[in-house]
């Protein structure tokens, strides 16, 4: 049976002690509000952690009729792009030897025709693995324990687990789910360099 919210939220609860919910999704309490908005937290800083194989995404990036007014360090970064709405972390571009940073929720750059590889907010639980589900619902116990139990204890128990054991080993698992493949696996990306011979992209 599929993963679902309702599924994390209750390994969760059950690892504090506490008694599982019916539908995290439904369920009008102020424990299912406050889990839910713990949870969003929990998911996003899970996200951010790694490339994640499920919440991985490829981008060219689409310009905006934005401009720099001044920039501190290169007068040269005055590409502007829209940053991906969807996008948690950024972990690689196109071109190795491009300069760029994120500003509010542009991406300023000194090349054209940039792409990225990022983490999106994948909010499907159905597509996460197995391994990403036990490291979220440690990581939220950890807050559950601490908002609704009022237990410091448990709560830095659970934190520690999650990032002594269970986080770790998600990582590790999430590395070994394929053979790292090069750039000319994508036009995309071969393009931007003219041809195959190109250094290898995460």
């Amino acid at each position: 049976m599929a993963t679902s919210k309702t599924k994390i939220v209750n390994r969760s609860l059950m690892r504090v002690g506490a008694r599982p919910v019916t539908n995290i999704e439904t369920d009008d309490t102020e424990e299912a509000r406050i889990i839910n908005n713990l949870y969003d937290i929990a998911l996003e800083n899970i996200l951010s952690e790694t490339l994640w194989t499920f919440a991985k995404k490829r981008a060219l990036l689409t310009t905006t009729t934005d401009t720099v007014p001044f920039n501190v360090d290169e007068e040269r970064l005055n590409k502007v792009y829209q940053r991906p709405t969807d996008c948690i972390r950024i972990f690689h571009v196109n071109d190795t030897a491009a300069d760029w940073y994120e500003e509010e929720d542009k991406i300023v750059s000194d090349t054209a025709g940039l792409g990225i590889v990022y983490t999106f907010r994948n909010e499907n639980p159905a597509t996460y693995k197995s391994y990403f589900v036990t490291a979220l619902s440690d990581l939220l116990a950890s807050e559950i324990a601490y908002a609704l139990l009022n237990s410091t204890s448990k709560s830095q128990e659970m934190l520690e687990v999650y990032e002594r054991i269970s986080l770790p080993k998600a990582k590790a698992q999430n590395a070994q789910t394929g053979k790292a493949r090069g750039l000319n696996d994508d036009y995309w990306l071969n393009s931007r360099h003219g041809g195959p011979n190109v250094k290898e992209f995460g």
